[in-house]
């Protein structure tokens, strides 16, 4: 009786998460933007994606297994533009998501003053967008669609607009809704609508490197004051001091278990259209798809 009951329970749970997420998504989604990224949709199955996080393990592959990445088409996210592999490697897409980009508020703040170090990494992003001299395709979030275009005008750069709802519900439900690019299953961390956009773009063998997700490695109290504060390190930055107030830990773990369980989400739906994705992320926290070690890979 007791196992019926919570099977009833974690039944009802879906059911409401599914009827919130169609909801969300009426009020919220454009069909121009299925049409335009299913226009996007090919066969790609003798090509390789592969997706670079920021996470400070990919200094070890750009410095160390740079043939990994080679005759694969890769994506790159947010600030990766300012690194220096950026024009070495000429990703074949780009993928942006944080409100920095494009939600005035955050321009507001004191940190994005003109002169400020977070400014003066903006202006060296747009910059650098603006020199690219190979075709690539940028997506976008909805919201950001202005601001980005306005910002990069680049006859190289092609623009596709993504939907960056967060969708939960039944299995057979949330794989529709990606599949007809109705959203994703969290909009925070940029890995995961990336991932959705390399499936929904025809690739068969998706490569996951820099997807670390091992804040809860990175976080620490100040003994000063009791407040928690995280060292928020990429693979272009080793150091990055954030201090944040009270209740982050609790947000904090939340936050990790949403991404945890989109990655799940996201391992059903690659299985559902039959794409094989290999996390080769060393040290990484991510268990939902296949692993292997960079390291022990062999090239020919």
């Amino acid at each position: 009786m007791k196992e019926s009951l919570k099977e009833v329970y974690a039944w009802l749970g879906k059911l409401g998460q599914t009827v919130v997420s169609s909801l969300y998504v009426l009020f919220f989604s454009c069909h121009w933007i299925s049409r335009g990224m299913k226009k996007e949709y090919q066969d790609r199955g003798g090509r390789t994606a592969t997706l670079l996080g920021n996470g400070p393990s990919l200094r070890h592959i750009l410095n160390d297994k740079p043939e990994l990445l080679e005759g694969t088409d890769i994506m790159v996210v947010n600030y990766f533009g300012n690194a220096p592999e950026f024009f070495k490697l000429k990703p074949r897409y780009y993928i942006v998501l944080d409100p920095i980009y494009y939600n005035p508020n955050y321009r507001l703040k004191e940190e994005l003053t003109e002169g400020s170090k977070a400014a003066e990494i903006n202006r060296q992003l747009w910059e650098n967008l603006q020199n690219v001299d190979w075709e690539m395709t940028m997506f976008i979030p909805r919201m950001a669609r202005n601001v980005v275009k306005e910002g990069v005008q680049n006859p190289h750069v092609k623009f596709v607009v993504f939907q960056a709802c967060r969708v939960l519900g039944f299995e057979w439900f949330q794989n529709w809704m990606y599949r007809h690019n109705k959203g994703c299953p969290c909009s925070r961390n940029i890995a995961l609508p990336a991932m959705i956009n390399l499936i929904n773009l025809g690739y068969k063998t998706i490569y996951l490197y820099g997807i670390d997700f091992s804040w809860i490695k990175n976080l620490d109290v100040d003994v000063n004051n009791g407040l928690t504060y995280m060292n928020d390190r990429h693979f272009y930055s080793q150091e990055e001091i954030r201090h944040f107030g009270k209740g982050y830990y609790k947000r904090m773990l939340g936050i990790l278990h949403e991404d945890l369980h989109g990655t799940d989400q996201i391992a059903k739906y690659a299985l559902s259209r039959g794409v094989k994705m290999v996390n080769r992320t060393i040290g990484s926290y991510v268990d939902s798809f296949e692993y292997e070690n960079p390291d022990n890979i062999k090239q020919n």
